[in-house]
């Protein structure tokens, strides 16, 4: 008996002695006072499933109350809130303007913006890299304005100009110029539609103007130049070649009395050889010089008869030489 009790006691001496050796550490686990009362404790919260909260400052562990599930819900619910305003307003920081002194920009996300030039010029539209970019009007300090579309600070792709002296152009651009199809509008009353290149118009065209005459045809820096019809006021149509916007080269023109004219043209009048067909059936066929007969030719009457001479200023001039339908030739004089 004694020997066992001595064994005992040797046995808890021991355990006291390995407790010293190895003491608990607070940061991981609690002090224990009353072994009886901590695995009763140690047993409460593996039945009750309690959550435990570590508190940083001071090293404690604390036991938490279990939290109802409706109270759980309302509480993820106000979390998701006020991550959705953190949200908001990170987004919000986003679109804050940005101020830029000369040309002075507005700049927002969403790419719109406005620009004003020191000359007292402004823009309102679409901006990309603090440039004119996208659909954008531009106001000039002189009374016209632009609106259409931009491309790298230049106007590019569809657009109408209003400008300050009544004239207006809707049609297509390219690098800050008039170019593809178009209509020019005049402040006068003419209308030029087609084709443009570098601002001018160039290509197949028609130009009405503000009296009523029209034309038709091919244009070339800016003036009408090729192959084209004009329509004039009067009822004359003149179909041929273009020039400086004139009629030069071959051209065929129809009077409105009936009479034609086929041959050569220099600066907008007959000159060169050419055949005069009269409505009542005379034609004249020689040298024509600033819209008249002058130098040599052949005028044929309706009868058949013939005469050859010399030509000025529209007339008959010297003697002339007429050869009658009957076979007789006499010398006329003027």
């Amino acid at each position: 008996m004694e020997q066992k009790k001595e064994s005992k006691k040797e046995s808890i001496k021991d355990s006291k002695k390995e407790s010293q050796k190895e003491p608990i550490q607070e940061s991981k686990k609690p002090s224990i006072k009353d072994s009886k009362k901590s695995s009763k404790k140690i047993s409460e919260i593996k039945n009750n499933n309690n959550n435990i909260n570590i508190d940083n400052n001071n090293n404690n562990i604390n036991q938490i109350n279990n939290v109802p599930a409706h109270k759980k819900s309302e509480n993820s619910k106000k979390s998701k809130i006020s991550d959705n305003k953190a949200k908001e307003e990170i987004k919000s920081k986003n679109f804050e303007e940005i101020s830029i002194k000369t040309p002075k920009i507005t700049l927002k996300k969403s790419q719109k913006g406005n620009i004003v030039y020191d000359n007292g010029d402004k823009y309102i539209g679409g901006i990309k890299n603090e440039l004119k970019d996208g659909i954008g009007v531009y106001y000039y300090t002189s009374g016209s304005r632009y609106e259409g579309s931009w491309k790298n600070n230049l106007k590019d792709g569809q657009g109408i100009f209003y400008y300050a002296s009544g004239d207006k152009y809707e049609g297509e651009y390219k690098n800050d110029l008039m170019e593809g199809k178009g209509t020019y509008t005049f402040a006068s009353g003419a209308i030029y539609e087609g084709d443009w290149r570098g601002g001018m118009k160039e290509g197949k065209g028609k130009y009405y103007f503000k009296g009523g005459s029209k034309y038709i045809g091919d244009f070339k820096n800016d003036n009408m130049e090729g192959k084209g019809i004009f329509t004039h006021k009067n009822g004359n149509k003149y179909e041929g070649d273009f020039k400086d916007d004139k009629k030069e080269g071959r051209g065929i023109m129809y009077f409105h009395n009936g009479d034609r004219y086929d041959g050569a043209w220099r600066l907008g009048k007959e000159e060169g050889k050419g055949v005069y067909y009269f409505k009542n059936g005379n034609r004249y066929e020689g040298d024509f010089k600033e819209g008249k007969k002058e130098g040599k030719g052949v005028f044929y009457y309706n009868n058949g008869d013939r005469e050859m001479g010399d030509f000025m200023n529209d007339a008959p001039v010297g003697m002339h030489v007429k050869y009658c339908i009957e076979g007789k030739i006499k010398k006329v004089y003027y």
